[in-house]
């Protein structure tokens, strides 16, 4: 069998499906035929060189001029369409991104070779063996869709059945992405085509439905280039068809496994979103609490500002989905171009700040301000500072480090280390500290109306006229209701005219949500101080038989 020349796989028409069909038509071969065979030393009048020893699994390290040297007796070299090559034995189920036409590399990785296939017997139909680039085992079961680098005996129907969701989705992923780096030996598994185009089909519906709040894996604008691509490549069996859906249900699987959804096909043959089981918190009630604590100080003491800045903070990390240079250049990208708007804002709003900072230290100076008056105002004059201060950090640091927004340790650190809400509020900081500056210095202006003086002719101090401090209040009040009034109009513009309740409605449910949560914590508090306060008092019969 191992006497004839090995093959080369062609990537374009009929030779790739002939060469496919052939290679899976290949019966299993027994132990004594691997050990006498397939494991012989593999010699060649050439010897290698240091860099023979190099592993060709990544295009930035694969050499352009390939050697001409063929594989080894009973080895298939594959073509990858973004420029790499990898080996299979269709005989034995073994691929490996190893250059093993390599002397030196084929003897070093012929002993795992030869672990591995032995471990796995007998080994399923449709099932083979990964040995990757760090000489790791990763077993494939193209029957069930599952990859697992724990052990072969997970890839079994009975055991995918009790593996927990996520475990699943996990292997799912293993197996998807092992599919996408080695498309050229095996065909598309049944239904990856229609599962891929009804998830983007689902995708841009649901990012036109539900828009910043749709949870998609694809953004509206990704959702579109990927219909087109799946309706250009429908008609024809070719490879890039099979990379670029192997790479759309990896994504699937990876947020499915780190967001608890997924989309499952139903028996109609429709989409849907399924949520699995909760996962379980060793105290829900407080994290319960805690969650509904910072929603309602984002909401109230920093006036809701950083909501609008985790919308679009989200959007722009979930808008070029996946791995690879392309997504990850489309993501720093949009996040350069995000940063620099909010540089023009944080810039506008130093602008701001710095005129009022110098029109409160200015009325510092008026003759006659009480004490009432002098406290607010310099409240004022310490939140248009740090304004000024946060602003021009926020400024000069995103300015000199714009060029590494959106890398992979900035969203690695946003997304685990910090969340995307403390960023958010921290991001949001310039313009809270001036909406309070500016709301300080109103109250300032209010009560010097009522409580300021001014000097006569004769130098005598009087207190100002009560109509002036009526007139200062009630241009106040109208002031405020104007502004309200603005903020809630364009705020219900962007609102679901299905879904629009009274604002009046919500703020009062929120305050008593509000209410509620802070009740609830109060008494949780004083339940552990009274346990901790029974358990540290001795009962009488501790008493007495001490």
């Amino acid at each position: 069998m191992f006497s004839t020349p090995s093959k080369i796989v062609s990537t374009m028409g009929d030779q790739r499906a002939k060469n496919r069909r052939r290679s899976l038509s290949l019966p299993s071969a027994p132990v004594e035929m691997a050990q006498s065979h397939f494991f012989a030393p593999y010699n060649r009048e050439a010897k290698a060189s240091n860099a023979d020893d190099l592993f060709i699994s990544r295009p930035d390290l694969l050499p352009r001029d390939l050697p001409k040297s063929s594989p080894p007796p009973g080895w298939l070299l594959h073509l990858h369409p973004n420029g790499w090559v990898y080996f299979t034995h269709p005989v034995f189920g073994l691929v490996t991104n190893a250059d093993i036409r390599q002397p030196s590399v084929y003897g070093r990785l012929n002993p795992i070779f030869q672990s591995a296939y032995l471990n796995w017997q007998p080994r399923p139909a449709s099932t083979e063996i990964l040995i990757d680039d760090d000489m790791n085992e990763l077993y494939v079961n193209h029957s069930l869709k599952l990859a697992s680098f724990a052990s072969w005996n997970d890839l079994n129907a009975e055991f995918a059945e009790s593996q927990s969701w996520r475990l699943h989705k996990i292997y799912e992923k293993n197996y998807w992405k092992c599919f996408k780096d080695h498309p050229s030996h095996h065909p598309l598994p049944e239904g990856a085509e229609e599962l891929a185009t009804g998830t983007v089909n689902s995708s841009l519906v649901g990012n036109y439905v539900y828009q910043n709040n749709s949870v998609d894996p694809f953004s509206a604008d990704e959702s579109e280039k990927l219909r087109k691509l799946l309706s250009l490549l429908r008609s024809e069996d070719s490879i890039p068809k099979t990379v670029l859906i192997s790479h759309i249900l990896e994504l699937i699987a990876t947020q499915a496994s780190e967001t608890n959804y997924t989309y499952f096909s139903t028996a109609r043959g429709g989409f849907t979103r399924k949520s699995p089981a909760p996962r379980s918190q060793a105290d829900p009630v407080a994290e319960r609490f805690s969650d509904k604590l910072i929603a309602i100080c984002m909401t109230y003491l920093l006036f809701g500002v950083p909501f609008n800045y985790v919308r679009h903070i989200g959007r722009v990390l979930r808008a070029p989905p996946g791995s690879g240079s392309y997504a990850y250049e489309l993501k720093k990208k949009q996040w350069q171009e995000y940063v620099q708007k909010l540089v023009k804002e944080w810039t506008d709003f130093n602008l701001v700040a710095t005129v009022l900072l110098s029109a409160t230290v200015s009325f510092l100076a008026v003759p006659g301000i009480d004490d009432v008056t002098r406290v607010t105002t310099l409240i004022s004059v310490l939140c248009a500072l740090g304004s000024i201060i946060v602003g021009l950090y926020l400024v000069w640091k995103h300015q000199t480090r714009g060029a590494d927004m959106g890398g992979w340790s900035y969203n690695l650190n946003l997304e685990n280390r910090y969340g995307v809400h403390e960023i958010a509020t921290l991001l949001s900081l310039p313009l809270v500290f001036l909406i309070w500056a500016i709301l300080t210095f109103m109250i300032s202006v209010v009560c010097f109306s009522f409580r300021g003086f001014g000097q006569t002719i004769d130098g005598t101090q009087v207190w100002f006229e009560t109509s002036t401090a009526w007139i200062v209040l009630v241009v106040a009040v109208v002031i405020v209701t104007t502004s309200g009034l603005v903020l809630y109009s364009f705020w219900d513009l962007w609102q679901n005219p299905f879904r629009r309740s009274s604002f009046i409605r919500t703020m009062i449910r929120q305050m008593g949500e509000g209410a509620r949560w802070i009740g609830s914590g109060m008494r949780r508090i004083a339940r552990m101080i009274s346990h901790r306060d029974r358990m540290q008092v001795p009962n009488q019969e501790q008493m007495s038989g001490a």
